[in-house]
């Protein structure tokens, strides 16, 4: 079984984070322009399992709320904000798979944040799924190379995830799916004996069976 992270809990979204003028646009720009030289019209993020230069990555990210703690994993608008342990931890899983870079993140005064945290971007992509009943489901540009399955209005496509291509890769992004990251049973069950309650199953997870 294999689990889409959700993204929209209140532990992974505590509030709102600005980024300093102009480097929210400048990442967007080149993220874009990236994807679009790659075939893919939608641009890669942090999370399209590609690396991205270092010197491009968005740094100082302010918190716009008030608080003395933040949990191990944070999103932006951009990117997964990670702590030394969970740096540690997904590091830990897959050694030097994944890209971290410092965040220079900052309280809401400017000052900066008592901790250290990393910009996450994850390092996988896999070409997973397939869709078995060949049903009720659309391919969004399908005259790409990284076309993706869509659904049609009210219908959940029925898809599954091909073992052998998974393997023991633990978190990734498949290049036919586009709700976010998925991460593997055995993630989801060492996430949670970690203590990462950021880290929350979403609602999709039924239809990721591993044939």
């Amino acid at each position: 079984m294999a689990y889409f992270i959700s993204t929209s809990t209140n532990r992974l979204n505590p509030g709102r984070f600005e980024y300093p003028a102009g480097v929210k646009a400048r990442f967007i720009d080149y993220i874009v322009k990236k994807g679009s030289a790659a075939g893919f019209p939608g641009g890669f993020d942090t999370m399209s399992g590609v690396r991205l230069d270092r010197e491009e990555l968005p740094r100082k990210p302010r918190a716009m709320f008030k608080t003395k703690k933040l949990g191990n994993i944070v999103n932006t608008s951009l990117a997964w904000l990670v702590s030394q342990k969970a740096k540690d931890f997904l590091d830990g899983l897959e050694p030097g798979v994944h890209q971290f870079e410092p965040a220079d993140l900052e309280q809401q005064d400017g000052s900066p944040w008592p901790e250290p945290y990393w910009t996450f971007v994850l390092g996988t992509r896999l070409d997973t799924a397939v869709d078995e009943t060949n049903s009720n489901v659309v391919r969004s540009y399908s005259d790409k190379p990284f076309w993706s399955f869509g659904s049609v209005t009210g219908v959940t496509p029925r898809i599954s995830l091909r073992k052998e291509i998974i393997g023991n890769h633990m978190i990734w992004c498949d290049a036919r799916l586009t709700l976010g990251p998925i991460m593997s049973d055995r993630f989801w069950e060492l996430s949670q004996q970690e203590g990462f309650k950021e880290i929350e199953r979403g609602d999709f997870e039924r239809q990721l069976i591993e044939i």
